[in-house]
């Protein structure tokens, strides 16, 4: 039976790549079109909008830890 290895260190590699080359032909089609700064705010929005999901969601999980937390303190 086929089995597959999956490394972390590959498939990062992979993700580095294949971001790579959809930054780069971005950048070409800000430099070659009259669309320039609209490529550039898609960029950063899209980049802002997933940053502040993250941070978000990461926030939403803190508040949840400390109010187990707090119950569990005062229930003792």
């Amino acid at each position: 039976m086929y089995k597959q290895n999956f490394s972390l260190a590959k498939l990062f590699l992979e993700f580095c790549g294949l971001a790579a080359i959809v930054l780069f032909a971005t950048l070409v089609a800000m430099v070659t079109s009259h669309s320039g700064p609209w490529y550039l705010v898609w960029l950063i929005g899209t980049t802002m909008t997933v940053v502040i999901a993250a941070v978000s969601g990461e926030y939403v999980d803190i508040q949840e830890k400390e109010r187990v937390a707090e119950e569990r303190n005062s229930n003792v």
